[in-house]
């Protein structure tokens, strides 16, 4: 899942980058809102301009780092975030 937000989401957003025990609700500790999945599982964010809905593929090691390769299968837009470029 790739949620993508505004700036003035992205501070919340960050909250799902840091560790939080397993039974945690890293929507509750981030103060964000879980919304339902078109294909996938998991929850998206309900306040992201868009959400991408991904399939892992494969995880390569490259040395200490790793490539993360899979596919985009659904997608949300918030209609508020597009607009016509001429």
């Amino acid at each position: 899942m790739i949620n993508i937000v505004s700036l003035s989401l992205s501070n919340m957003m960050y909250g799902f980058s840091k560790n939080h025990p397993s039974e945690a609700d890293e929507f509750e500790k981030a103060g964000l809102t879980p919304a339902p999945c078109e294909v996938g599982k998991v929850s998206r964010v309900e306040e992201a301009g868009v959400s991408m809905e991904c399939l892992l593929d494969r995880v390569l090691a490259l040395g200490s780092d790793h490539l993360v390769i899979g596919g985009w299968f659904a997608s949300t837009f918030e209609m508020n975030c597009m607009r016509t470029v001429a």
